[in-house]
C-alpha cells in the first residue's frame, strides 16, 4: 500500500531520507516499518538493481538499536514483538511489490485493447476513404465479367445445333446494353454484343448448312440401305427356293440310297450268317481235332516223362554206386597210405631208438619193447598229443 502525505505526518519518521532512494521514507508506525515512496518513483525503486537495499538497511539499523534482555519476561516479549514487526514489514513491502507486478500484468492487456481499437477504427476509416474507388472497381469488374460472358458465348455453344444457336442469338439480342451503369462502358458492351452475334450468326449459317447436308446424306443413305435390303430380301427368297429344290432332290436321293443300303445290308447280313455258320462248323471240326491231338500229345508226354524218370533213376543209382565204389577205393587207398606212412614213421622211430639203445649197449631182448614204444609215439603224434610235431601224408 502507498501512504498519503497527510498520514505520513502522523507517523514517527525513522529517517527523513534514504540516501540511495531519496524519494523513499522509512517510517515506524508501531506495528511495522512502513515506507512512504513517491508514487511516480515506486516502480523504479522496486525495479532498480538492489533498489530496496537502502530501505532494508534502515529497517535492520532500527531493529538493531535496542537489545532487550532475553533473561527477563519483558525482554523476551520485546524481542518477540520486534521480530513480529520485522515480519509485518516484510509482508507490507512484499505486498507493495506484488501490487506493482499485478499492475504490470494488466498493462499488456490495456495496451492490446488500445491497439485493437486503433486497428479497428483505422481499418474502418481506410475502408470508408477508399469506398468510392472500391465501388468503381466493382463496377469495372462486373462490366468485364459480363463482357467476357458475352464474348465466351459462341465458344460455349459451338457444339450445339442450329435451333439452340438461334435461341442464344435471340437471348443475346434481348440483353439491354443501356443497363450498363456508366456511359463509358456502353461502346465496349455494344462491340462485345455485336462481335458475339456475328460469330453466332456465322455459326448458325454453318450449322444450318451442315444439318441440311447431313439430312440429305442421311436420306440418300436410307434410300441406298432400303435398296440393299430389298435386294438382300429378293436374294434371300431366291436362295431359299433354290435351297428347297436342292433339299428335295437331296431327300429323294437319300431315300434311294437308303433303300439300296437296306437291300445291300440284308444281302450282307445273309452272307455274314452263312459265313458265320461255315466258320462255326470249321471251328467245331478243328476243335475236335485239336482235342484229339491234345489227348494224344498228353499220353505221349506222360509216357516220355515216365521213361525219363526211369532213366534218371537208373543214372542216379549208377552214379551213386560209382561214387560209393570210388569213395571206398579212396578210403582204402588212404588207409593203406596212412598205414604205410605210420609204419615208416614207427620204423624210423624204432630204428632211432634201437640205435640209441645200441649205443647204450642194451640187450636184443629189448628190441620188442622198442617197437612198442615207437608205435605209441607214432600214435601220439597222429592224435596231436606231441606239440610242434605232425606227420605229412
Amino acid at each position: 500500500m502507498q501512504t498519503g502525505l497527510a498520514e505520513q505526518r502522523q507517523l514517527t519518521i525513522i529517517e527523513g531520507r534514504v540516501d540511495d532512494a531519496p524519494h523513499a521514507l522509512v517510517i515506524d508506525d508501531g506495528e511495522k516499518y512502513a515506507v512512504a515512496i513517491d508514487p511516480v518513483r515506486l516502480q523504479a525503486v522496486f525495479a532498480a538493481d538492489n533498489g530496496l537495499a537502502p530501505i532494508i538497511d534502515a529497517i535492520e539499523l532500527k531493529a538493531q538499536e535496542t537489545s532487550p534482555d532475553v533473561r527477563t519476561v519483558k525482554g523476551r516479549a520485546d524481542i518477540r514483538a520486534l521480530a513480529h514487526k520485522v515480519t509485518r514489514s516484510k509482508t507490507y513491502l512484499d505486498g507493495l511489490g506484488k501490487d506493482i507486478v499485478a499492475e504490470l500484468k494488466e498493462l499488456p492487456k490495456r495496451i492490446d485493447a488500445n491497439r485493437k481499437i486503433l486497428r479497428d477504427r483505422l481499418d474502418i476509416l481506410a475502408e470508408e476513404t477508399r469506398q468510392s474507388l472500391t465501388d468503381y472497381e466493382a463496377r469495372i469488374d462486373g462490366h468485364k465479367s459480363r463482357m467476357q460472358t458475352i464474348r465466351d458465348t459462341p465458344m460455349i455453344y459451338r457444339e450445339q445445333d442450329a435451333e439452340d444457336i438461334t435461341r442464344v442469338i435471340n437471348e443475346l439480342h434481348a440483353i439491354p446494353m443501356t443497363a450498363e451503369s456508366s456511359e463509358e462502358f456502353l461502346p465496349d458492351a455494344i462491340a462485345a454484343q455485336k462481335q458475339a452475334l456475328d460469330v453466332l450468326e456465322e455459326m448458325y449459317t454453318t450449322k444450318l448448312k451442315a444439318e441440311a447436308e447431313a439430312e440429305e446424306l442421311a436420306r440418300l443413305r436410307k434410300e441406298a440401305a432400303d435398296r440393299e435390303e430389298a435386294d438382300r430380301e429378293a436374294a434371300r427368297i431366291a436362295e431359299a427356293e433354290e435351297r428347297g429344290r436342292k433339299d428335295a432332290e437331296a431327300a429323294a436321293e437319300r431315300d434311294r440310297q437308303a433303300a439300296l443300303g437296306r437291300e445291300a445290308e440284308a444281302n450282307r447280313q445273309a452272307e455274314l450268317s452263312r459265313q458265320q455258320a461255315e466258320e462255326a462248323e470249321r471251328r467245331r471240326v478243328e476243335s475236335e481235332a485239336n482235342a484229339a491231338q491234345a489227348a494224344l500229345d498228353a499220353r505221349l508226354k506222360a509216357e516220355q516223362a515216365r521213361q525219363d524218370g526211369i532213366e534218371a533213376e537208373r543214372k542216379r543209382a549208377e552214379n551213386e554206386a560209382t561214387q560209393a565204389a570210388a569213395a571206398q577205393i579212396a578210403r582204402e587207398a588212404d588207409q593203406n597210405h596212412r598205414k604205410e606212412v605210420n609204419g615208416e614213421v614207427a620204423a624210423d622211430i624204432s630204428t632211432a631208438i634201437g640205435q640209441f639203445f645200441k649205443l647204450a649197449e642194451r640187450s636184443p631182448d629189448d628190441i620188442e619193447a622198442d617197437n612198442l614204444m615207437a608205435r605209441a609215439i607214432t600214435i601220439a603224434i597222429i592224435k596231436g598229443q606231441v606239440r610242434h610235431t605232425a606227420i605229412t601224408y
